[in-house]
């Protein structure tokens, strides 16, 4: 919400000083004017570039675990075009207890890629939903913000911990 205030008060801002060169004809509102909407527009295409272009891969070690075991993901983001990414966020919506997949990813460059491993104690017995993923990034000015959300997802199926039976016989 703070974002679309402050996005908002500048492109009022900006209307302001448009209307201002027009009415007064003064140079310097004429400048400022075009001065703020260029950062006007080029913040939104720079947030629209940010997420377009990437490719992201999410592979999962293993569908099945069991309780006390540690549960392995290997996430790859792959930039495609010659602009680098200032900053992505990657936001895990996984219903794992306790995993931690979510992160932010600075400076990637063109046709770079970044690799994350994330490793998870398995703690509880179920079926448990990796996925899906959501991509926000944003502008140098922090003006604009634009999100997409990836269908990247499976299951991991925990299985109850085995313990040995010493003295059992079959």
């Amino acid at each position: 919400m703070e974002r679309f205030r402050r996005s908002f008060f500048v492109f009022l801002l900006w209307v302001a000083l448009t209307l201002a060169a027009l009415i007064t004809a003064d140079p310097v509102f004429s400048s400022l004017s075009y001065l703020l909407g260029g950062v006007l527009v080029f913040s939104f295409l720079w947030t629209w570039s940010n997420l377009h272009g990437l490719k992201v891969t999410r592979r999962t070690r293993a569908t099945r675990s069991q309780v006390g075991e540690m549960a392995e993901e290997r996430f790859i983001v792959e930039n495609t075009t010659f602009l680098p990414k200032l900053w992505v966020e990657l936001q895990d919506h996984s219903t794992l207890p306790g995993h931690r997949a979510s992160h932010v990813i600075s400076n990637l460059r063109g046709k770079g890629r970044h690799t994350r491993i994330v490793r998870t104690m398995c703690l509880r017995r179920g079926r448990f939903r990796l996925g899906p993923v959501t991509l926000h990034s944003g502008d140098p000015f922090g003006l604009f913000t634009l999100s997409r959300a990836l269908p990247l997802s499976t299951h991991l199926v925990v299985y109850p911990r085995t313990v040995p039976l010493p003295y059992f016989q079959p």
